[in-house]
């Protein structure tokens, strides 16, 4: 997505808006704290199932990927 002029200073303020919300939820864990959620709005989905596994080792070449393209 790209910023068209004027709009860094919205897109700026609804990110610090937001900020808390994406740190609990990254130190809580996305699966825990996404089914809290769902759950607070009545759209439960039930417990998360167990750890995930591991990825595997294409998988963990591709943010790097991802990283080095931007």
């Amino acid at each position: 997505m790209r910023l068209t002029a004027g709009e860094l200073p919205t897109a700026q303020a609804t990110y610090t808006e937001l900020k808390p919300v994406l740190e609990f939820i990254v130190v809580g864990g996305v699966a825990t704290t996404v089914e809290a959620g769902l759950e607070l709005i009545a759209a439960g989905v039930g417990d998360p199932r167990g750890p995930p596994l591991p990825l595997d080792l294409d998988s963990r070449a591709k943010p790097q990927k991802i990283l080095t393209s931007i």
